[in-house]
């Protein structure tokens, strides 16, 4: 034991180095899940722009196909009434041609007792003369009406075989319609199936990166220790004490000071953009108060339960479950510390210090902005 006691600064600093090479090997991982994550979540948004564009479209198509359905109706009712009109020529035709016919049967039976009574009853030979030309004139009339009935009935005959045409090209355009329309729903159904095996990457991949966030944390709680035992070995030997194993225990006690987080918002660095969570829990590790993990909307549900802003201290989190901005801060939230002066500071695109109403303001469009203490912890 004395032998080892005799060495204590080199091996400390092996377990610092052994405790970097640790916490840097457990943020390669997490930068590299968060990376796929990134991945995938964009191939989740491309796959989702594609399935609004195909029901887009086929909500167009549907719209098109019940408006050649309204035109092939009103095609088969003006079929319809053309047919009536059709059918009505040509009963007038054939009444007019059985009384045309009625009549000539009778002249031909009179014969020429009926020439021989307009010449015998014809009181001179203008009489006869007129009496002649009423009889041509009665029966050319007869031939006229009958010719402008049948010219009638064929016009409408060509009007009605017009509208069937027109119909058909419409039953036409409505089948292709329904090919199209049939087509767009299978495509549909093959994208919604490819965005669901995207969701589901996804979420595995939030949870590997929940799992990878934990990891780094504990590593980095554990390189900070090693960090501060070496600190305190190295204190002791310049002052003359004995180093013993286990002296670092007592060096990061977790107190929860509110200066040691206040400090950790100033030195944490970024974590990453959508990472708001992992900086506030960084902060609190690095701050020796304690790794809370989650999501911003699992702390917004665990601590997060005052909007009371009388009730608001510094060293509190301030978080809301949902927000605009993208679709993870829709469905995750954003979560920042309150650091007293009327600032929040939080994770963005960068380290902020935001003015506290500004905050509220743009975070609350969805749900009501939220706080409380981390892990249920007063800070003093």
């Amino acid at each position: 034991m004395a032998a080892i006691l005799h060495h204590p600064i080199p091996a400390l600093a092996d377990d610092v180095t052994d405790a970097t090479n640790a916490a840097n090997n457990a943020a390669g991982k997490l930068a590299d899940t968060q990376k796929q994550l990134a991945d995938a979540q964009a191939q989740y948004n491309d796959i989702q722009n594609q399935l609004n564009q195909i029901q887009s479209d086929y909500e167009d198509m549907a719209r098109q196909q019940s408006q050649t359905l309204d035109q092939i109706e009103d095609v088969q009712r003006q079929i319809d009434a053309t047919q009536e009109a059709v059918d009505q020529k040509q009963a007038e035709l054939d009444e007019k041609r059985g009384i045309l016919s009625k009549r000539m049967s009778s002249d031909y039976k009179a014969g020429k007792d009926n020439f021989l009574s307009v010449i015998l009853n014809s009181e001179s030979f203008e009489d006869l003369f007129q009496n002649v030309y009423y009889m041509d004139k009665i029966s050319a009339q007869d031939s006229q009406i009958i010719a402008e009935t049948k010219a009638a009935k064929e016009a409408l005959d060509q009007q009605r075989a017009h509208l069937i045409e027109e119909k058909s090209q419409l039953d036409e355009l409505n089948s292709q319609q329904l090919d199209q329309m049939n087509q767009m729903s299978a495509k549909r159904d093959e994208v919604s199936q490819l965005l669901g095996q995207a969701n589901s990457s996804v979420q595995d991949l939030l949870k590997q990166q929940d799992s990878d966030l934990m990891a780094y944390n504990q590593a980095e709680e554990a390189r900070l220790k090693a960090e501060a035992q070496a600190q305190a070995q190295a204190q002791a030997r310049s002052q003359g004490g004995t180093p013993v194993a286990g002296a670092a225990a007592n060096v990061v006690t977790g107190s929860g000071s509110l200066a040691d987080v206040l400090n950790s918002c100033n030195s944490t660095p970024f974590a990453g953009v959508g990472y708001c969570a992992t900086w506030v829990t960084n902060v609190f590790v690095n701050a020796g108060v304690g790794r809370y993990g989650g999501n911003a909307n699992d702390m917004y549900a665990r601590w997060c339960g005052s909007s009371n802003r009388g009730g608001l201290q510094p060293g509190m989190i301030i978080a809301v479950s949902s927000c605009d901005g993208d679709a993870a801060g829709r469905i995750y939230g954003h979560v920042g510390i309150y650091v007293g002066n009327n600032t929040v500071m939080d994770n963005y695109n960068t380290i902020r210090h935001v003015n506290l109403d500004d905050w509220i303001n743009a975070m609350s469009h969805i749900v009501t902005p939220r706080w409380g203490w981390m892990g249920g912890v007063a800070l003093s």
